[in-house]
């Protein structure tokens, strides 16, 4: 099931552009047939202006009036995040600096936090057409298996 909290943590890390924000609130509306003013305002922005560019501030008013415990499930979406990255970087689907760009995110707003493991330093110094490499993969599989670990005790009675 896809939740709106999750989209808009995406964005705060990196790891969508408004554009792709408006497109997951759509599919969001259409799989829960979850409707506001806000989320309608958001699907309406016009896409070939810079009006788009509001879609996160919507957004954020509409967690901020209609989801009660986003704060408490910030730290759970960002592990959901960082595995599906990290996933994609495992199956050649993202670069390392895009993968980069998310967990430097989550370490600004985590403050540093464990279950990243050694993936920021395995990842540091990428740019743009930096290639994948074998020890990025391997601390990526490193990562997803953490990451589904404490998914399975500790963070999954969060959202329970």
């Amino acid at each position: 099931m896809i939740q709106i909290g999750k989209i808009y943590l995406e964005f705060q890390l990196n790891a969508i552009t408004e554009l792709e924000l408006i497109h997951k609130v759509k599919e969001y509306i259409d799989t829960t047939n979850k409707r506001s003013n806000l989320l309608i305002k958001i699907i309406r922005l016009n896409t070939k202006t810079k009006e788009h560019l509001i879609a996160p501030e919507l957004l954020k008013e509409f967690i901020e009036l209609h989801v009660d415990n986003y704060i408490n499930l910030r730290e759970h979406f960002a592990l959901i995040i960082l595995k599906e990255h990290c996933e994609l970087l495992i199956n050649k689907q993202t670069t390392p600096y895009k993968l980069w760009s998310i967990t430097k995110s989550i370490e600004e707003q985590f403050d540093f936090p464990e279950w990243l493991g050694a993936l920021y330093d395995a990842l540091d110094w990428s740019e743009p057409d930096t290639q994948i490499e074998s020890y990025m993969i391997k601390e990526a599989q490193q990562r997803v298996a953490a990451i589904n670990h404490l998914l399975s005790s500790q963070y999954m009675k969060v959202v329970k």
